[in-house]
């Protein structure tokens, strides 16, 4: 009964050989990147408000009776992911005039949607943080407000660029004169009649890494059909996910020259899975293939590589027909097996039975 058994799981073992294709691999390779990048940014809005009326251009000022002006200048950081990572931010600028040397405060200010055409003396954005002050000298020599590395109540001037990225795309720098004391408050002024005029020849210097070093996970990887043939086109399907930057690119890789090269196809995304179609490919072709999937911010996944070879249609139902033909003669062992087993043991029943008889005739008649 034993050897049966075994020749019943061999016969199973090449069925299933006959009609598979081989198993697919998830193993992640990963290419990440940790450079230091930066950017710079220009003004997209600037505005200069006084108390004694409307400035004709862009002034920080302040005179003995008072008089000031105040210069503010906007710059849109929504195009900065969030993901990445700033390290340092730096305010620079160039001063077109100096009538006399003034000592510039620099601020943060916590109105991010001010428009210059409604700004006024009596609606000009709250101050929020400050950064610090630089003696303006010379004019058309350029500036630069880096408070990168040391705090000032608490925070330097890349991480209120962060806040404002996070929390409302928009960061606005103040210029004023004279040095300001806690959160706004005017206390010492450094220059009397001295005025500064700026152009907008500023810009914001912003230094960041990127900080998702996580690449995308590849999953729940599909071919349909399973044993494809020289007439069936070929659908690859694979689930892409990344929960930091976002997928950016799916590809499918594959070769029929055995490795020698690579056939690379952008997959499409529809209903939560990316999908390609390969073309009908010649009976007898062996195709590898695997998926190439990266984020946004430049990491790599790959698949491991997967092989099945098309077959021919008639191939095919051989194949099959081979596989029934196995199956059937198993089958029919097993049965006539089964058979001779009853008829042994029945034969055996019925020689106890009769030896039984004898027997008993022997001690009565004895």
């Amino acid at each position: 009964m034993y050897f049966w058994k075994w020749n019943l799981l061999v016969c199973l073992l090449v069925v299933l050989l006959l009609l598979s294709t081989c198993a697919m691999f998830t193993a992640i390779t990963v290419v990440s990147s940790d450079a230091v990048n930066t950017m710079t940014l220009n003004p997209i809005a600037c505005k200069s408000v006084s108390n004694i009326g409307v400035p004709i251009d862009l002034v920080v000022s302040y005179s003995r009776g008072g008089n000031e002006w105040i210069t503010y200048i906007a710059f849109n950081l929504s195009g900065i992911p969030k993901w990445f990572s700033i390290n340092r931010a730096v305010f620079k600028m160039r001063a077109k005039s100096v009538v006399e040397s003034s000592e510039i405060s620099a601020c943060c200010s916590s109105d991010a949607r001010w428009i210059e055409s409604d700004m006024t003396w009596s609606t000009k954005p709250v101050l929020t943080k400050y950064l610090g002050e630089h003696n303006v000298t010379t004019a058309e020599e350029e500036y630069s407000w880096d408070y990168s590395s040391m705090q000032v109540y608490g925070c330097t001037l890349a991480d209120e660029v962060a806040r404002a990225r996070d929390e409302t795309g928009r960061f606005t720098i103040q210029l004023r004169s004279g040095m300001l004391g806690y959160m706004g408050q005017t206390v010492i002024r450094i220059s009397l009649f001295g005025e500064t005029i700026f152009y907008p020849d500023a810009k914001l210097e912003i230094t960041y890494t990127i900080s998702d070093t996580s690449p995308p996970a590849i999953s729940d990887i599909s071919m349909t059909p399973k044993t494809p043939t020289s007439i069936d086109e070929i659908d690859f399907i694979a689930r892409v996910s990344d929960d930091t930057s976002g997928v950016n690119q799916v590809y499918l890789y594959h070769s029929i020259n055995n490795g020698s090269s690579w056939n690379k196809a952008s997959m499409a995304l529809g209903e939560g899975t990316y999908k390609i179609t390969l073309p009908k490919q010649t009976g007898g072709t062996t195709i590898q293939y695997f998926f190439e999937a990266s984020d946004m911010a430049g990491n790599k996944a790959q698949s491991g590589t997967s092989t099945f070879t098309v077959a021919d249609p008639s191939t095919l139902e051989f194949y099959l027909i081979m596989a029934f033909i196995a199956s059937v003669i198993v089958a029919t062992l097993l049965a006539f097996a089964r058979h001779q087993k009853k008829a042994r043991s029945k034969e055996a029943r019925s020689k106890s039975v009769e030896q039984s008889l004898k027997t008993d005739q022997v001690e009565l008649y004895g």
